[in-house]
C-alpha cells in the first residue's frame, strides 16, 4: 500500500532504505534540496541569514545534476534556498 505524499507515515513507503541503514550498508538519498541561488529580494525580519551572496548556481550544472541525481534513483528534487530560488535567471527552464 502507498501512503499519501502529505501522510505523516510516508517514510513507511521508503522501509527498505531504513532497513539497509540499519544494517549499515550504504544508502541513496531519495529527496535532495537544490539552492539554486543564495539571495534574496525579501527583508523579512526572522531571516537567519541577512548576508547572503549573489551566488548563482550554472544552468548546465543543474541540468546535469539533476540527471545524475535520477540516475542513481533520487526520486524528488526539492529548490530551496540560500535565498530566493525562483531569482534564477534561468528558472524557467
Amino acid at each position: 500500500m502507498k501512503l499519501d505524499a502529505f501522510s505523516p507515515f510516508k517514510f513507511l513507503n521508503h522501509i527498505d532504505k531504513f532497513i539497509e541503514l540499519a544494517e549499515g550498508k550504504d544508502i541513496l538519498p531519495i529527496m535532495v534540496e537544490l539552492h539554486p541561488v543564495n539571495f534574496c529580494n525579501h527583508d523579512c525580519i526572522w531571516c537567519l541569514d541577512s548576508l547572503h551572496s549573489p551566488l548563482v548556481l550554472d544552468k548546465k550544472f543543474i541540468f546535469k545534476l539533476i540527471k545524475e541525481l535520477k540516475g542513481i534513483g533520487v526520486k524528488s528534487v526539492l529548490l530551496k534556498g540560500g535565498g530566493e530560488p525562483l531569482l534564477h535567471p534561468d528558472i524557467k527552464e
